[in-house]
C-alpha cells in the first residue's frame, strides 16, 4: 500500500511565503545589526520561520546578498559587512524593484525544482525523531539521503504546523547525540523496510 508523500509548502499560505521590498530591506538591515530572527519577526508582525525561510532561500538564489552569522538566528554582534556587500545587496534589491517590489520564497525551486520538496512519510518520521534527539542537521540528511537546505526547509515547515518543536541548539543540534541516535535509526529504517515488504 502506497503511503501519501509529505510535500513542503502545500499548507504554508502564500502570503507567508511573500516579501515586499521595505520589509525585505529592514530585515536585512536588523538581520546585519545581529537582532535575533524572533525580535526581527516581531517587529515585522511576522513568525521566526519566515524569516529563516527567506534567508534560506535569498541564500541559495542570490548568497552575496544575504551574511552568515556565527550565531545564527540567535543575537549576537553587528556583522563586519565586506566591501563589495553594498554593491550586491543592491542588485539584489534592483531584481525586486523589478519585479513589483515582490520577492516570493524559493519561487525559482518552485517552478523549475534544484531542491526536492516532496518526501517519503518514513523519512519525515526519521527527521522528526532524529530532530527530537538533538541530532544535528547534516547528520539527519546524510540518514535520509537529503541535502542539508531539504531538511532544513522540512523541519521548518513541520515546525509552521504545529507538527514539530524548536530546540535549544538549533538546526545545529548536538553532535554527540549523532552516535547516540544511530542504533535508534538503524530500528526505524528496518521498520521501514519490514512495512514496504509486508
Amino acid at each position: 500500500m502506497s503511503q501519501v508523500p509529505y510535500i513542503v509548502f502545500e499548507e504554508v499560505e502564500e502570503s507567508r511565503l511573500t516579501w515586499t521590498y521595505a520589509e525585505i530591506q529592514n530585515f536585512i538591515f536588523h538581520w546585519n545589526e545581529g537582532f535575533s530572527l524572533q525580535y526581527i519577526g516581531d517587529l515585522l508582525n511576522r513568525q521566526w520561520w519566515e524569516g529563516a525561510l527567506l534567508v534560506m532561500s535569498i541564500g541559495e538564489e542570490r548568497s552575496r546578498a544575504i551574511l552568515s552569522r556565527p550565531k545564527g538566528m540567535k543575537v549576537q554582534p553587528p556583522l563586519q559587512l565586506p566591501s563589495r556587500y553594498s554593491s550586491d545587496l543592491t542588485e539584489f534589491y534592483n531584481e525586486v524593484k523589478e519585479n513589483g517590489g515582490i520577492y516570493t520564497v524559493f519561487e525559482y525551486h518552485r517552478i523549475k525544482p534544484k531542491i526536492e520538496l516532496l518526501w517519503k512519510s518514513r523519512d519525515v518520521k526519521i527527521v522528526r525523531d532524529l530532530w527530537g534527539t538533538d541530532v544535528p542537521l547534516v547528520d539527519i540528511s546524510k540518514k535520509v539521503k537529503r541535502k542539508p537546505l531539504e531538511t532544513a526547509l522540512l523541519v521548518i515547515d513541520l515546525v509552521s504546523r504545529n507538527h514539530l518543536e524548536t530546540r535549544e541548539n538549533g538546526l545545529e543540534g548536538n553532535e554527540h547525540a549523532t552516535e547516540r541516535s544511530s542504533g535508534k535509526t538503524n530500528e526505524l529504517q528496518s521498520c521501514g523496510t519490514k512495512r514496504r515488504s509486508a
